[in-house]
């Protein structure tokens, strides 16, 4: 199969942007770098960025992999998001719990048992991808831009309303990772995947 070598360099930006605001936060949550205008707004543009472009990148992807087939579909998914999700969710709370003392926040038990309806924080991710997935293969059936225009004004809403928090929000992180994620669907459709 073909590469297509500008997802790969995308996808490298991406996980070095990940990487530069995670810790970020983790040095503004141990203060050991000060919060202000210029340490939100790094943090606002770096967040701005790279996970939509996450998104984007996975949407480029699905339709070729919807259509290998239902079941396939599905098998991929489960192995390659709903299952990592689950494994890293419990072995990092179970960790957090371990080692409770000696982290920037707080660990339970519970926090492990309701990794099904509330993400561990690193992992939100990982869950809104497979909502994303599984709100495509509802709606694929319509055509495209009047999905599009559905999830650009729930995107608009959601973002007009979201408060100034850094909490998961499954909501608004689906809301807005699936308005990203649709328009990867559509450079995919306009021929994005061709590019070199």
């Amino acid at each position: 199969m073909e590469r297509w070598h500008w997802v790969d360099r995308a996808k490298g930006i991406g996980i070095v942007l990940v990487v530069i605001s995670h810790v970020l936060r983790g040095l503004v949550e141990a203060r050991l770098v000060p919060t202000g205008v210029l340490q939100s707004t790094v943090d606002y543009a770096l967040y701005t960025f790279h996970m939509p472009l996450f998104f984007m990148l996975a949407g480029l992807f699905v339709e070729g992999s919807y259509r290998k087939g239902t079941a396939r579909y599905w098998k991929s998914k489960v192995l390659s998001i709903a299952w990592p999700y689950l494994l890293w969710s419990v072995l990092h709370g179970s960790l957090l719990l371990v080692f409770s003392g000696f982290i920037n926040g707080t660990a339970s038990a519970g926090r492990i048992t309701s990794i099904l309806w509330h993400p561990i924080a690193p992992f939100w991710f990982l869950y809104a991808l497979f909502l994303c997935h599984a709100l495509y293969a509802l709606l694929r059936r319509f055509e495209l831009r009047f999905v599009l225009a559905g999830a650009t004004v729930a995107y608009l809403l959601l973002e007009a309303f979201r408060g100034g928090t850094h909490d998961v929000n499954l909501l608004w992180d689906t809301g807005r990772g699936f308005f990203f994620y649709l328009v990867g669907v559509a450079l995919a459709a306009r021929g994005a995947l061709t590019l070199q």
